[in-house]
């Protein structure tokens, strides 16, 4: 049965109820949420122009660093955005690279502080032991090592920390830590390259 638009416009108002009445008793309300509304979406609209900006902005800047100032810089105009931390990473980088190993540490430590959800954010810890290893802490860099296996164990550098690991304790001598160690990465990570890297690991404790 067809259904007539006047009659189911009627039905679907409460009775005696005046569209003209409403507005003018309430218009000024209606107007003032209206205007609101309209605030709020062209604010946001605003919002998300300037985050794109500043985006594009940061990734620019960062792409053109390439010296440990230009990094630095990148760090201080956008302080929390992805191009921020991984200018940290570079930074370190950069200055682990001079062989100036407190500074790129305090670099690291500051990513991992700042940006713990970062993308590369095991990429900084993985960083972090290996400029300890270098600077000769090797104690420290077994920490940072085992800490990188235990904080990002779905992580590419999971593994390779474990057989860093394995390789800082064989050079103390202590080999049966290493052993157990590489077992559980060959046998983790079963028909893998990072697999051969712990089997070539454990034939070279036998020689």
């Amino acid at each position: 049965m067809p259904i007539d638009p006047e009659e189911n416009t009627e039905e679907a108002l409460p009775p005696g109820f005046d569209p003209i009445a409403y507005w003018l008793e309430n218009k000024t309300k209606i107007i003032a949420f209206a205007a609101l509304l309209i605030v709020g979406l062209v604010a946001f609209g605003a919002y998300q122009i300037t985050t794109q900006q500043t985006m594009t902005a940061s990734q620019n800047m960062f792409a053109e660093a390439s010296k440990p100032d230009d990094f630095r810089q990148v760090i201080a105009k956008f302080p929390h955005s992805i191009a921020a931390g991984n200018s940290e990473l570079m930074l370190a980088s950069k200055l682990r690279d001079e062989k100036k190993y407190d500074d790129a540490i305090a670099a690291l430590h500051e990513f991992i502080n700042q940006f713990p959800e970062h993308p590369l954010a095991s990429t900084g810890a993985f960083s972090l032991a290996a400029t300890l290893e270098d600077q000769g802490k090797a104690d420290e860099a077994l920490d940072a090592y085992q800490q990188v296996a235990t904080k990002y164990p779905s992580s590419y550098a999971a593994p390779i920390a474990l057989i860093a690991q394995a390789n800082l304790l064989k050079s103390k001598g202590k080999t049966d830590e290493a052993k157990r160690i590489l077992e559980n990465v060959a046998t983790q990570y079963e028909n893998s390259y990072i697999a051969q890297q712990a089997q070539a690991g454990l034939k070279s404790l036998h020689k």
